[in-house]
């Protein structure tokens, strides 16, 4: 049977699949379906008969309680309960400012959850919802606010500048009443966690940190029913941001499993700190890493750019004996389980060992986990896993199976020594779809914004549509990925030319091993670092047919005051010094090196590189080259990704592909 080619309208079928959870005892795993036009649907499956059900039209993140009798979950912002059995559903929580992260207590008697708020704010209001007839009047007085500023941290992208509200934690009876807050001060208090007898609550926070040092969270703990709270930990930095590491407890209590930086956490122009396994005393009195030198992998979490996996909640789980630590790490663009010793000498062992990506796990249970799965073949799925030798036991959902019609590329793998001689390049060439024997086909280059994340074994549809649309698409981790290493991981190569070398030697290396491969007619495209690559590119190279910058960097000094990760002009002597040097390094300033079709795609809510840089690029390139094709399209409440509504996200990619047809195809490479 011949399958058709990827297109974008593809888009409006492409299931998402998030929250999966599994409860042994009863045989029951359930999980939350999205897909473009419907409602998401909370879904059960029968482990056992395979039977699936929907429980719920409209709601999100689901939770099993501890005896499976019941989820907790999500929908219109608020915390709702649903009763298998019976199967009713009724709402638990009324915040003013909503609810998320729902966990249940080990009892099952109460749900931990975020909901913000100001530190001075009435409990009694704060859980009473507005009159929906003046609750716009409300919001937009919000927004008519005065922001007052005395201090870093005060916006974020997706999220906007800073409120007087905070993320607290919250507990709240099963049985129902009134939520009572944990947390105070002025401080956002994050992956929570219970004690094994419902008694304390954990957290991180960086309510004792300065706010400069934005990467810095305590470890913390306090009583369920309310009190004082406890700082458990001073030393190190919890990990959070970008790759977020839940804190346990051991079974027995005595113990909290937590992610932490590294020692070296003051150099972050040289390496993104490595996050190790902590065993850490549950009165504080002990922090032993128990993360040894000669692990298999290089730190306890992973940070793939691409999975083409469902979402679950954690990537790190206790055994279901207490004796080991599950986490998930990536290790030369792989994401696998790796399984650590928490007592006795550090130890660490791979659970799994496969060119995929583990995306996630939950809770093991009588020797299985419910696992999230990458593979570069097609959309993930959630299985089933043996928790001692990671095999594959039942997959649990059958998602995307149109994907079955579609004529997908296979990416090959493609490793290359650096021209400097410190280290390797590893990569993928995704042919064409329906490739013709003996046809050469236009290139395109895709480069992962970050630079810390690393393209993995994992499948991007993104991709799939431009091989649908006739390119090859060529991408690799150049020095600043992770997975590969400390000095691979290197955020000075990253900028310091190290990494511009890197892909185009991936390029002409590609062109050279796949004959297919028009090495006349290559595109750049990337988004964040990917896009400030492509601005470095577009104005120190003519390598390039046709380029498209998604939300770049293309003034440096825009970045130090306007976006929510502000610079640091400290370490200079004259601060006309440190503005001349950004200038310096910012495409913008060599705007009239731009030789090749330029198209720009950024929000116009993105905090972390503000469309200022947008606008100034293309006025810049306009401006000393009118001859050549530069467009620029802005879309509408779109932070610092793509666009989200599935209208705007189809626009989106037809733009680029669009781009690509016409000077890559059409005109330029003629």
């Amino acid at each position: 049977m011949h399958k058709h080619n990827a297109v974008t309208d593809d888009y409006t079928r492409l299931e998402s699949l998030s929250g999966g959870e599994y409860h042994a005892a009863k045989h029951r795993f359930v999980y939350c379906r999205t897909c473009s036009g419907a409602p998401p649907e909370i879904r059960m499956t029968d482990t056992e008969g395979g039977n699936e059900t929907v429980l719920v039209q409209g709601g999100v993140n689901p939770r099993l309680s501890p005896d499976g009798e019941r989820i907790c979950y999500l929908k219109g912002g608020q915390i709702w309960l649903y009763d298998i059995p019976s199967q009713n559903a009724q709402p638990l929580t009324s915040m003013r400012f909503g609810a998320s992260d729902p966990l249940w207590s080990p009892s099952g008697k109460q749900i931990c959850f975020i909901s913000a708020c100001a530190d001075t704010a009435d409990t009694d209001w704060l859980q009473t919802l507005p009159d929906p007839n003046i609750a716009q009047e409300e919001a937009l007085q919000r927004k008519k606010r005065p922001v007052v500023i005395e201090d870093f941290g005060y916006k974020f992208d997706g999220l906007g500048f800073q409120q007087p509200e905070h993320a607290h934690l919250w507990v709240i009876n099963v049985s129902g009443g009134k939520a009572w807050r944990i947390t105070n001060g002025e401080f956002n208090h994050l992956h929570h966690n219970w004690s094994p007898d419902s008694e304390t609550v954990i957290f991180i926070s960086a309510r004792c940190r300065d706010k400069k040092d934005a990467l810095a969270n305590d470890l913390f703990a306090v009583p369920a029913r309310g009190g004082d709270i406890r700082r458990v930990t001073s030393e190190g930095w919890l990990a959070s941001y970008p790759s977020p590491f839940r804190p346990m407890y051991t079974p027995d209590g005595k113990y909290i499993v937590a992610g932490m930086f590294d020692a070296d956490m003051t150099n972050f122009e040289e390496y993104m700190p490595f996050v190790y396994l902590h065993r850490i005393a549950a009165d504080g009195c002990e922090d032993i890493k128990i993360f040894p030198a000669d692990a298999p992998c290089f730190e306890c979490v992973q940070f793939p750019y691409n999975t083409g996996a469902p979402r679950i909640y954690d990537t790190a789980q206790i055994s279901a004996d207490g004796q080991y630590c599950l986490f998930c790490a990536g290790v030369n663009g792989a994401g696998n389980l790796y399984r650590a010793s928490l007592f006795g000498e550090p130890k660490i062992e791979p659970v799994t060992s496969r060119q995929w990506v583990v995306a996630g796990l939950g809770k093991p249970q009588a020797g299985l986990a419910a696992v999230s799965v990458g593979t570069p073949s097609r959309s993930g799925d959630y299985w089933l896993m043996d928790e001692a030798s990671g095999a594959l036991i039942k997959q649990l959902t059958f998602s995307n199976s149109w994907q079955d019609e579609i004529a997908l590329s296979k990416p090959e793998d493609l490793w290359l020594d650096c021209l400097d001689g410190n280290g390797r390049v590893h990569g993928w060439v995704l042919p064409p779809q329906n490739r013709e024997p003996g046809k050469r086909y236009p290139a395109v280059l895709y480069i992962h914004g970050g630079p810390h994340p690393f393209y993995a074994y994992g499948f991007d549809y993104e991709h799939q549509t431009l091989a649908g649309a006739g390119f090859a698409v060529l991408y690799c981790n150049p020095r600043g990925s992770s997975s590969y290493g400390r000095e691979h991981e290197s955020m000075k190569k990253a900028y310091d030319g190290s990494a511009y070398i890197d892909l185009l030697q991936f390029v002409d290396t590609a062109c050279r091993q796949f004959d297919y491969i028009d090495s006349s007619c290559i595109g750049a495209i990337g988004g964040s670092y990917g896009g400030f690559m492509v601005n470095y590119m577009a104005v120190h190279s003519r390598r390039f047919k046709a380029l498209v910058t998604q939300r770049s960097i293309a003034n440096e000094q825009i970045s130090y005051a306007s976006s929510d990760m502000q610079g640091d002009s400290s370490k200079y002597t004259h601060f006309e010094e440190f503005m001349v040097r950004n200038l310096e390094k910012s495409a913008v300033s060599y705007a009239e090196n731009l030789s090749a079709p330029m198209l720009i795609l950024h929000g116009m809510d993105d905090l972390r590189c503000p469309v200022e840089h947008a606008h100034q690029f293309y006025t810049a390139l306009r401006d000393v080259h009118p001859e050549i094709p530069v467009k620029m399209i802005l879309y509408p409440g779109c932070p610092h990704d793509q666009p989200r509504s599935i209208a705007h996200r189809i626009h989106y990619y037809n733009a680029i592909l669009d781009w690509f047809t016409r000077y890559l195809k059409e005109e330029q490479c003629q």
